[in-house]
């Protein structure tokens, strides 16, 4: 439900925290939308213009964690405001893959962290400063191989995690976010991503297979460190259930004790894949369901142009933690199979669940341009999965 215009004209406790530190971040070069400024009155009061139609008008979406802002050079920035007392992993962890040969490793897929701003008189806050993302599907994948290159990303980011000692904790879907800086060369703006910037028009994009994105895992306030790789192996620092993250299934039976943290995130990436890539004929999305009884429907209705992953999606859901496969085992496998596919598959239009219920006529429509753009991607010899330029 939208805000009420009455809402909108007063700023919420959590909007205020940030409109109260305007000065703060302008001294360290970054600019809050006009609507945190001093002394701010809205823009469409005493006009004909409605609260919705005002870029003033548009809150933040999550202020008690999130703000955008520009930096100097007038570039978007997100801001993140942590609790380190909550949280006391969280800035050494950013700031591990954010810095020296990691920051540069192209298979870092871990959000850079371009500054950590101490908060005045409060030691136990601070302002993490990064890239402005958006949700990693939207826009939504046009073809196979552009699904096929957003999992080989986030495969690769979770296998560099794990060699680096840190484990995720919390692999879900608003967990992975998208640079789309090269799909929309003139940005979009932060709150309402399909506008443009200034809030005027519908931002124009280039597709994935035109320009190929990058995508980041985020949020890395439940993640934890493990640097002795042999007392790991080895158990002795394997995790307790009940001092878990959110995702309790993804430690199989309870009874059986420590697990490994790895295997934590392996079953959660997995659970992801699944839910995200594959049709499934079972109870809503939004409930816990055992591994067992999801992958019977997996085998029943798999997506046609993804079944090629139910057998690695099956060894990641593992009840058992000990026979899922590691994360860099888990890359390769989704290369390997990958490789083994032939180009045209890659070509094929990747249909989501929303395009495939929509009515016939409308169905039919979507679902002949999508096939319009595989084959004048095919003529163009554009790749048929998306390759973003390496860094480093």
């Amino acid at each position: 439900m939208s805000p009420s215009p009455e809402k909108n004209t007063v700023l919420t406790d959590d909007e205020r925290w940030w409109a109260d530190h305007y000065e703060f971040l302008a001294d360290n070069g970054y600019t809050l939308r006009p609507r945190y400024a001093p002394k701010w009155v809205p823009s469409w009061e005493g006009s004909t213009t409605e609260w919705y139609n005002a870029e003033d008008g548009q809150p933040a979406i999550v202020p008690h964690r999130t703000m955008d802002a520009t930096n100097q050079d007038g570039k978007p920035v997100c801001l993140k405001r942590i609790n380190k007392r909550q949280h006391p992993n969280e800035e050494s962890i950013v700031n591990l893959f954010s810095s020296g040969e990691r920051a540069a490793n192209h298979n870092n897929h871990c959000v850079p962290v371009y500054e950590v701003l101490p908060v005045l008189n409060d030691g136990d806050e601070a302002i993490l400063v990064m890239p402005l993302l958006r949700r990693f599907a939207d826009p939504e994948f046009d073809t196979v191989g552009e699904a096929i290159d957003f999992l080989q990303q986030i495969f690769d980011g979770l296998g560099f995690m794990h060699d680096n000692g840190v484990a995720h904790f919390d692999c879900t879907s608003t967990n992975i976010m998208m640079d789309g800086t090269p799909m929309y060369p003139e940005g979009w703006h932060p709150q309402q991503p399909a506008l443009k910037p200034n809030y005027t028009r519908r931002a124009k994009y280039f597709r994935r297979t035109e320009r190929a994105p990058t995508y980041y895992w985020v949020d890395f306030a439940h993640a934890r460190t493990f640097s002795d790789a042999e007392a790991l192996a080895n158990g002795e620092e394997w995790v307790d259930p009940d001092l878990a993250d959110p995702n309790r299934e993804a430690y199989g039976d309870r009874e059986r004790g420590l697990v490994d943290p790895y295997a934590v995130d392996v079953y959660c990436l997995g659970m992801f894949v699944l839910r995200t890539f594959i049709e499934v004929r079972a109870s809503p999305p939004f409930l816990r369901l055992a591994a067992s009884a999801v992958l019977t429907d997996i085998h029943e209705q798999p997506n046609k142009n993804l079944n090629f992953l139910v057998s690695l999606v099956d060894d990641m859901v593992a009840d058992d933690p000990e026979l899922r496969p590691r994360s860099d085992g888990a890359a390769r496998r989704l290369n390997a199979i990958c490789n083994a596919s032939r180009q045209s598959r890659m070509r094929e239009p990747l249909i989501p669940r929303d395009k495939a219920a929509r009515n016939a006529p409308k169905k039919i429509c979507a679902t002949l341009a999508d096939w319009v753009r595989s084959v004048k991607y095919m003529l163009t010899r554009a790749p048929a999965i998306p390759r973003r330029p390496i860094r480093g």
